[in-house]
């Protein structure tokens, strides 16, 4: 599922994908990698 939020009003944390390199915003205690859908991932 695709939400558009405006990133100026939500603060999330800069990951990285450790399975395909992908690197992108995530917010909650779990995020999840929005390319490949894994939960193998790093601060960035």
């Amino acid at each position: 599922m695709d939400i558009d939020i405006p990133s100026e009003r939500v603060k999330g944390e800069e990951y990285r994908c450790k399975d395909c390199g992908e690197r992108f915003r995530g917010v909650g205690k779990n995020p999840i990698c929005p390319s490949c859908q894994s939960d193998n991932i790093a601060e960035a």
